[in-house]
């Protein structure tokens, strides 16, 4: 374990195992420091990640083929049997990032503010008899569903 001078002067050693320094508490010299112990607080991540999901060829409530709105306009359609890979909620519930028009989808959409989640994630689109893979956005809530989906050109 590497040592190093800390805040304020104080020694730490670095840990191996944690991957971080620490404070060498033995060597303040007090009682109570000597006793203290690193409590862990769990860390709310930036980006959670999903599995993947196969848009069924005979689409369901969980994936009706909704409209996918493309940048210039026009719509696009989930080529039906395709897998959606690499799904990430990048805003919303279990990220760190709020979702800011999310009480526009609570009096749109209803569920609960605190439920929504914005995600994104890598599927084939058909639009205009053209199929391609493109990176799609929505909007999710447990009991409404997907919701808004948009393309990011890719």
């Amino acid at each position: 374990m590497a040592e190093k001078k800390g805040a304020g002067g104080k020694p730490q050693t670095y840990d191996e195992s944690s991957g971080r320094y620490v404070a060498d508490y033995a060597a303040f010299g007090t009682q109570e420091l000597r006793e203290r112990q690193i409590i862990e607080i769990p860390e709310v991540k930036q980006k959670l990640y999903l599995p993947d999901e196969t848009i069924p060829r005979s689409l369901s409530a969980k994936w009706a083929n909704e409209d996918i709105a493309m940048p210039d306009g026009a719509v696009a359609h989930f080529v039906e049997g395709t897998k959606l890979h690499h799904i990430e909620v990048f805003a919303g519930k279990g990220t760190r990032t709020p979702i800011r028009d999310v009480e526009r989808l609570v009096s749109t959409y209803g569920g609960k503010a605190e439920d929504w989640q914005k995600v994104k994630g890598i599927g084939t689109i058909e639009v205009n008899g053209k199929s391609f893979e493109a990176e799609i956005h929505w909007y999710q809530e447990p009991t409404v569903g997907k919701k808004e989906l948009k393309s990011k050109e890719q």
